[in-house]
């Protein structure tokens, strides 16, 4: 009986915004937390682009303003992530 890999991504909070549209068109829904393997990570975005939905990694206030503290580089990772999201956010009733 072959055993199933789990999934290296849990989302653990989502909470939806109503923000309004950046300048660029693009529409944040959502705060959300998740488990991403081993660590737990708070405060990404659920972006409703102009052709797709997407992922923001959080940020700080720093000296020179705001900064992105972490950087997705594993394109699977991102969307394993963008998918665990979407997956919630419908169960919320969103339109996706």
């Amino acid at each position: 009986m072959k055993s199933e890999v789990p999934k290296a991504v849990r989302i653990t909070g989502l909470s939806l915004i109503n923000a309004k549209p950046w300048t660029n068109g693009e529409l944040p829904i959502a705060h959300f937390d998740c488990e991403v393997r081993g660590f737990q990570i708070r405060g990404f975005l659920l972006i409703r682009g102009n052709r797709n939905f997407r992922i923001c990694t959080p940020k700080i206030e720093g000296p020179r303003g705001e900064a992105n503290v972490i950087k997705i580089i594993d394109p699977d990772l991102r969307t394993e992530m963008t998918d665990a999201v979407m997956s919630v956010y419908r169960q919320f009733g969103g339109d996706a």
